[in-house]
């Protein structure tokens, strides 16, 4: 059903809106992979094609929102106009009997993953110790590449020569 066939049909009777809420509970793994989704889709964005992170809260609760929204209801939301959508399911009034009629223990449990998965993806990216700890690996990384490159017979053999030039 599309947002326009529910909003019409839910201005006509306000009581249907039971038989669109398809799910009560969403299984775990289901659970983790719609955060990350939301996470993906609103902390990043793309600087000379490199993924640079950048939190943006407000896209995060909107996008947070419509996933409710498709995942408890038989909703479909457009994407290609999912501002207009999400307006007109708030301006409706729909937006909140749908969301009343989710169970509550979900959306904590939904908001809870999604603050959690925040604040990890903040501490083990942007964080001092975690800056710290990839300046080290990578640090670590090239000198392992260092030393690989010096243990080869040639240039062994090129290092010798100059240490011999060197002493004459």
């Amino acid at each position: 059903m599309t947002v326009k066939e529910f909003i019409r049909e839910y201005k006509t009777e306000k009581k249907f809106l039971k038989k669109h809420i398809v799910k009560s509970y969403m299984p775990y793994v289901e659970k983790k992979a719609l955060i990350n989704g939301i996470i993906n889709a609103s902390s990043y964005v793309e600087v000379a094609g490199k993924k640079i992170y950048k939190r943006d809260t407000p896209t995060m609760m909107f996008i947070f929102t419509l996933k409710l929204v498709e995942s408890y209801t038989d909703i479909a939301i457009d994407v290609s106009n999912v501002h207009e959508e999400y307006d007109a399911l708030l301006s409706s009034g729909a937006m909140d009997d749908i969301l009343s009629n989710i169970p509550e223990s979900e959306i904590n449990i939904l908001k809870g993953l999604l603050d959690m998965v925040r604040d990890d993806l903040e501490e083990n990216t942007r964080s001092l110790v975690s800056l710290i700890e990839t300046r080290l690996d990578s640090a670590n990384y090239a000198f392992d590449a260092l030393l690989k490159v010096l243990e080869r017979p040639d240039i062994k053999d090129k290092i010798t020569s100059i240490i011999n030039v060197e002493k004459k």
